[in-house]
């Protein structure tokens, strides 16, 4: 929770030295998610349920990545509870994309797939459309891009989506 890059004080999901960029409530409304930019530069999950404070924080430390993410931007739930989540440059591969992962409620969750596309410049915000395909504000591409979601993930959190311009 930070406004210009300064903590707000007595939020309930404030931690000092973190720099959110979203936030998303999972389907059951038990957890926040956030993105961060600043300590960890990954997904943040606080539970609702615990007292206010950095108490109720934890970092999803076993998030699968490709490449070893570092700009974590967007992210949404998509009709099925699974977590999408944007990343404008992936250190290793170097291309950016879009995470989808599920199980995001439990201590391991798992990569479902990893989209790239050429047409990702920087990914950065997502939302769920009624169709259930993830739409993606792609920052530097002045476009918006549409990511239909496959049925069938091929090995190693790799993905063939397809991404068009929506």
């Amino acid at each position: 929770t930070t406004k210009d890059g300064l903590q707000i004080p007595g939020s309930p999901y404030s931690a000092p030295g973190y720099t959110w960029h979203d936030v998303a409530v999972d389907p059951s409304g038990t957890y926040v998610f956030a993105t961060d930019s600043g300590v960890t530069h990954g997904v943040a999950r606080f539970d609702k349920s615990l007292s206010p404070g950095s108490a109720n924080l934890s970092f999803i430390a076993a998030l699968p990545q490709v490449g070893g993410a570092k700009g974590f931007t967007g992210m949404v739930f998509d009709t099925l509870g699974n977590l999408w989540v944007s990343d404008i440059f992936t250190v290793g591969s170097g291309q950016p994309g879009v995470y989808e992962y599920k199980d995001v409620t439990l201590a391991t969750p798992t990569l479902v797939q990893f989209v790239v596309s050429p047409l990702f410049l920087q990914p950065v915000g997502l939302a769920v459309g009624p169709d259930g395909n993830i739409y993606v504000a792609n920052w530097g591409g002045t476009n918006v891009l549409k990511i239909v979601p496959q049925t069938v993930v091929p090995p190693a959190g790799t993905s063939t989506a397809q991404v068009s311009v929506a």
